[in-house]
């Protein structure tokens, strides 16, 4: 399929203008591929990179040398492999990059979350960040991440997909389940820890999605995020700054969506202005799969996955010059350059993280040594190559260690487990009715009370069931079975249709299901999605040696189970193994005791699996030739041949971790209807599991009372209640952020039985976003939000409601009490202008160049199949969704998200509009309570601050139980600021977990307030800082009066203190100079081409530049005297800027040392034209860095008289026209570098000749 590649014109493009071709061809140096045919002794290499070979190295001079040895012995076929992928991948992996084995680059394997790895093998299902970021605990986020660390170690994975840092905008947002908040503060303390861990024992930590990734994802591809600067930089990058800067991140990943009308893979703001030039960022970035739209290797992106479409070799090819026509294009040199920078960034990355271990360079050449790979290593087979040939290739795999895997279990159920305790945060305990009393009777009631309910949506781990335990089961364990009593309310596990209610015609008496061998063509196939099927129907596929439709025997029930949480058979299990590559297909007639509305429940797993529920006696027309075919009633898919316990479809697993897939339907009482079942392993390790349930109507309504009659029995009934991601729909009246209304009738029809009966109610909430509470909350005693806890959930859920563990998170978003009560739904004019449609969408321009579609993510999970298609029909039917979250809307629309609120969101948006929420951001009560007392604030400034503080107070346990307590500090509204510049009534400036405080104890907190939090990003400001780092930014300092608070959340502010903001003199001086230290060391960095002579042309002007530099520290010195405040910190960094003088002086001295002379390489007249007789063709060797070329031309050897051209950009060659005949020319060039007003010459080369014919 061919597809047009959009391209934009840029100015690097149109610097880049090409000579004329009329004097024939052009000799564009060729960069040096090496061929595997040069190498002499090798080095022999393993067939697999063990767990031991992934050695970090952390001396980035170590990294560069072999960086720079590979690209220097890399083939170019080689090469481009590294930037992008071979489509999704096949072993539960997202996708990967081969590698090069002949060097000892390993093949990198790229696996997705958050909330734990996405694989074949059971992994550990964390909780989701949003109970991360409720810790409050930067601790937490450090064992979060060790846990991805140590289990992608195990599972041979690479990188970790699994950083996400987008900020909660608004909780009606899709992914709002894996974001960690609404403050950018809190999200950036806790970002880095995160980072740090997940990269703790190897590996790469790749951060998502960049940038102002916060709004619903159906048609992020066509959604324009408009937002200020300001608020850009203040809110929506401090989370990706931190894990890069503090948590030394080494993979970013770009979005799908626009920024400022540019889309995230090509937007040069962002990956290159901010990534590399601010923040100092050396290592890859790669897209989203998807994401990539055009030509984006000169925009910023490095990687494109999940394969190479429009960043193909392919592509950039047609994007070389060949002739004098098009501005945008580049040289062959421009190109490579454009390809080795990508590949320093992604092998640098490679050798941080610990897979350049085995790679070896060559002293003498400065090559990576070349090897032999052991028997045994992997090899791939027909891999298509940039340049269009296929090959097998070898590839060194990192080791999957499945047994290590297993022993990781219990220490990373120990991990999850405690930051699962930390995040829960108690809401509402009305009368101590929490903890629950050991001496008393408790109730559970509610579906993900009686089964844990760990996570929710995709990529992400479904955890390992053995360590599953419900809450119901945990607290049973606590109380003891006496003591605890539990109702479902509304199953969905349901029990096994009993062979009284299964028929084998539709008409006889025989009872029971005939299963046949294989599953028949009408079942169509799905698509593997990283290493996932998912479907709707089952693929055609026989079964050993016998036929499709041969019979196989007659079953009394379809219940096929291994009876244990392994996957494979256990005592008494009879699931059919997968040793055998079992496929059936099972027909069966269902005829009903009574009518109603029947819920009919497809349980499988280890095998594609699907159900069709038919109505026998309901005749319809589907076929053109008039065929007559029973009436579909619905039908339900089992995709389950997925990642170790991956019930996609389902809420929740069955005991023995199968997908339930389910359809509810009205059936008549004495009626028969067909039901077709297929089921086709696809898997090695899961039996195949197969059972067909259902949840008839008077068990139902047994399910509900026997809810209720428990809450009457009950002391204390705890409420389980849960609720998906809310989807911002159409209109604000179709939009809600409550729970479903058989939940809210559930809670207070639970919670009227239990007080009718003096009795206590509990809510337990299980939910990824805000739940609005207004139609039930007067109506319980107290409320737990869980969020969605992990595996080790139950547990910990039980372990908070019985005090074994005292609750001490705090919530990380508001909860607004009204759905109208948000910025984008309070008023009919703030939901219009959240999505406003485009009249003209979208354009790109197009360049007309066209590439080969690349293999992208194929579809999701549909919705239940069209008439037909399903087990038992000859139809065909069943329609594929789309890119997962991308499968509906209109595509072809196209829609600008105005971020007019600013920086006002969340807590901000309620204070500044003065609307009181149902629950303040930094809320969470305790079974204890804690006093306050004996503020103080003192200047302080750490890590070479200008300003900052220390605020110091006493908090003390009031309380008779042990407690962790939050404390937060808020800084008051900023006012004298420049126009158009924001600041909130309250932000978030700091916080600390003070742990474990003894009931009485009294603990001493100081908190520090940094310079950052003082200060606003000055969109008004043209120029950047220049940090002593070598970063820069806008930050600057509100110098006035703030007030600095202390308190338990953001609505409960205890103390406050008044604070004068200035920057002393001596600093400022101290700023100005590393100001313009900066500026020197920019233009020493743009001369390092220029030649010793041409640098001594300069020397004089850099001297004058660095003596006006020492005089202003000597002034500085001189403010030091005078100074009352900081004088410590300004010394320092007056020491630091001294320093800095002493490297610029030293690394001007190198650079003289180190210079390059231009080499000519050729002067040529073609064969005589009419327009070409009197001209010269003049090429010579490109130099790196150079803003262009200078050529001398003259009769005289001396180069008396000489004419001179200029050619601008680095081209490699000009056309010297009107020259005379018969005469010889001889032809000098050198280059020159333009620096501010400066132009600095290089030295000229050897002088060449020609004679013009």
């Amino acid at each position: 399929m061919q597809t047009k590649c959009r391209r934009k014109i840029t100015a690097l493009a149109l610097a880049v203008v090409m000579a004329s071709s009329a004097a024939g061809s052009i000799d564009v140096p060729k960069t040096a591929y090496a061929t595997q045919t040069e190498k002499a002794a090798k080095t022999a290499f393993p067939s697999q990179y063990t767990q031991n070979l992934v050695q970090p190295i952390e001396d980035d001079a170590e990294v560069n040398k072999k960086v720079e040895a590979l690209i220097k012995e890399m083939t170019e076929n080689e090469k481009w492999s590294f930037l992008g992928g071979r489509g999704t991948g096949q072993e539960g992996n997202a996708g990967d990059l081969l590698g090069v084995a002949r060097l000892g680059v390993p093949r990198i394997k790229m696996y997705d979350g958050p909330a734990g790895l996405l694989f074949t093998e059971e992994t550990t299902n964390p909780p989701q960040e949003q109970l991360l970021a409720a810790t409050w605990d930067e601790t937490m986020a450090e064992l979060y991440g060790q846990v991805y660390s140590q289990e992608n170690l195990a599972m041979g994975g690479t990188m970790m997909l699994s950083a996400q840092l987008d900020i909660q905008r608004h909780p009606y947002w899709m992914r709002t389940k894996d974001q960690m908040g609404e403050d950018p503060y809190l999200l950036a303390s806790l970002a880095d820890d995160m980072t740090s861990g997940m990269q703790s024992q190897g590996g790469i930590a790749v951060l998502k999605h960049y940038a102002v990734a916060s709004d619903d994802g159906d048609l992020i591809f066509k959604y324009n995020q408009n937002v200020d600067e300001q608020t850009l930089h203040e809110l929506y990058l401090p989370g990706f700054e931190s894990a890069i800067k503090d948590g030394g991140a080494l993979g970013v990943m770009s979005g799908y969506n626009r920024t400022n009308g540019v889309r995230s893979s090509q937007n040069t703001y962002l990956l290159q202005d901010v990534l590399r030039d601010m923040w100092g960022y050396n290592y890859f970035t790669i897209t989203d799969w998807g994401g990539n739209h055009t030509f984006t290797l000169d925009d910023g992106t490095d990687i494109e996955m999940p394969s190479t479409s429009c960043n193909s070799k392919k592509y950039a090819d047609q994007l070389v010059v060949s002739d004098d026509e098009g501005l945008d294009k580049y040289t062959r040199a421009e190109m490579d350059a454009l390809i080795d920078d990508a590949l320093r960034h992604i092998l640098k990355a490679y050798g941080k993280a610990g897979y350049l271990t085995l790679v070896e360079v060559d002293e003498a050449t400065g090559k990576a040594k070349e090897g032999t790979v052991a028997a045994g290593a992997t090899v791939i087979e027909n891999v298509k190559r940039a340049d269009g040939t296929t090959e097998d290739v070898t590839v060194i795999d990192v080791v999957a260690d499945k047994a290590s895997l297993k022993e990781l279990r219990s220490d990373s159920d120990a991990k999850v487990q405690e930051v699962a305790e930390s995040g829960g945060v108690l809401l509402k305990n009305e009368g101590g009715t929490l903890p629950l009393q050991k001496d008393k009777k408790v109730a559970v009631v509610g579906l993900n009370g009686m089964h844990l309910i760990s996570g929710t949506g995709g990529e992400r781990s479904y955890g390992t069931v053995s360590s599953m335990t419900s809450p119901y089961e945990a607290l049973v364990d606590l109380l003891g079975e006496d003591k605890v009593t539990g109702a479902v309310y509304d199953d969905m596990i349901g029990t096994i249709i009993p062979t009284e209610s299964l028929y084998t015609t539709s008409d006889g008496n025989t009872h029971g299901a005939i299963r046949t061998y294989g599953t028949g063509k009408s079942a169509e196939s799905g698509d593997v999605y990283q290493g996932q099927f998912h479907s709707n129907s089952v693929p055609e596929q026989k079964m050993g040696d016998h036929e499709i439709g041969e019979i196989a025997g007659t079953d009394e029930v379809i219940d096929f189970n291994t009876k244990t949480k392994t996957y494979v058979n256990g005592t008494g299990g009879n699931a059919f193994s997968y040793k055998d590559r079992p496929a059936y297909t099972w027909m069966t007639y269902l005829e009903p005791e009574e009518s109603g509305s029947y819920t009919l429940i497809l349980q499988s797993m280890g095998a594609q699996a699907a159900m069709t529920v038919y109505d026998s006696a309901d005749k319809v027309v589907t076929n053109q030739d008039g065929t007559m075919k029973e009436k579909q009633l619905g039908s339900a898919s089992g995709a389950t041949a997925n990642q170790g316990t991956m019930w996609y479809s389902s809420t929740i697993p069955s005991e023995t971790g199968e997908n339930l897939s389910s359809v509810t339907v009205n059936l008549e009482a004495g009626k028969r209807y067909k039901i077709g079942i297929a089921s086709a392993n696809t898997l090695d390790g899961k039996d195949m599991q197969v059972g067909l349930a259902w949840i008839t109507p008077s068990q139902r309504q047994q399910n509900i009372t026997d809810a209720i009659n428990a809450a009457k029995t009950a002391d204390t009934t705890v409420i389980f209640a849960y609720a998906g991601t809310s989807s911002l729909a159409n209109t604000r009246e179709e939009t809600t952020l409550k729970l479903d209304a058989a939940q809210q009738k559930m809670i207070n029809d639970v919670a009227k039985a239990a007080h009718d009966n003096n009795h206590k109610a509990v809510v337990v909430l299980n939910n990824s976003a805000a739940i609005v509470m207004e139609d039930w909350i007067d109506n319980v005693d107290a409320i737990l939000e869980m969020y969605y806890p992990g595996q080790r959930g139950g547990v910990a859920t039980a372990n908070l409601l019985t005090g074994e563990v005292n609750p001490s998170g705090k919530l990380a978003f508001t909860i607004p009490k009204k759905d109208t009560d948000t910025f984008l739904t309070y008023s009919d004019e703030a939901f219009d202008s959240y999505k406003t449609k485009r009249e003209e969408g979208f354009t790109d321009e197009d360049d007309g160049l066209t590439y080969d579609k690349g293999q992208g993510g194929p579809g999701g999970p549909g919705g239940p199949g069209g008439p037909g298609g399903g087990p038992g029909s000859d139809d065909e039917g069943g329609g594929m969704g789309g890119f997962p979250g991308m499968g509906s809307g209109d595509m072809n629309a196209s829609y600008d998200m105005n971020y007019s609120e600013g920086i006002f969101t969340g807590y901000r948006w309620y204070d500044e509009n003065d609307v009181e929420p149902q629950y303040d951001f930094g809320y969470g009560l305790s079974y204890t309570t804690f006093e306050y007392s004996d503020m103080k604030v003192t200047e302080s400034r750490k890590n070479q601050e200008r300003v900052g503080y220390d605020v110091t107070f006493n908090l003390k346990n009031t309380g008779s139980v042990t407690g962790s307590e939050v404390a937060q500090i808020y800084l008051g509204k900023a006012t004298d600021l420049p126009e158009g510049i924001q600041s909130s009534k309250y932000q978030l400036a700091g916080y600390q977990k003070v742990k474990n405080i003894q009931p009485g104890e009294t603990r001493k907190v100081t908190i520090h307030v940094s310079e950052r939090s003082l200060s606003y990003w000055n969109a008004k400001q043209e120029t950047l800082n220049i940090r002593s780092d070598g970063t820069k930014d806008k930050w600057t300092v509100a110098e006035q009066e703030r007030v600095i608070y202390v308190g338990a959340a953001s609505d409960d502010l205890k103390m406050n203190q008044t604070v004068t903001v200035k920057v002393d003199d001596a600093q400022k001086t101290v700023d100005q100079v590393n100001q313009e230290l900066g500026k020197v060391k920019e233009q020493l960095d743009q001369l390092k081409d220029a030649s010793e002579k041409e640098l001594n042309k300069v020397k004089g002007e850099l001297q004058q530049t660095l003596n006006n530099i020492k005089q202003e520290l000597e002034t500085a010195k001189t403010q030091l005297k005078d100074s009352e405040t900081g004088k410590a910190n300004s010394e320092a960094a007056l020491k630091q800027a001294q320093d800095e003088l002493k490297k610029v002086k030293e690394d001007y001295e190198k650079l003289k040392n180190s210079q390059q002379t231009a080499t000519l390489k050729k002067v040529t007249q073609n064969k005589p034209k009419s327009k070409a007789k009197k001209q010269l063709q003049v090429s010579w060797k490109t130099q790196s860095g150079v803003s262009g070329y200078e050529i001398q031309y003259s009769l005289k050897k001396n180069m008396k008289n000489a004419e001179t051209k200029t050619v601008k950009g680095n081209k490699n060659k000009l056309i010297l026209k009107k020259l005379k005949s018969k005469k010889k020319y001889f032809v000098r060039v050198r280059a020159y570098k333009k620096v501010g007003d400066m132009t600095i010459y290089g030295a000229y080369s050897s002088v060449g000749s020609v004679k013009v014919r």
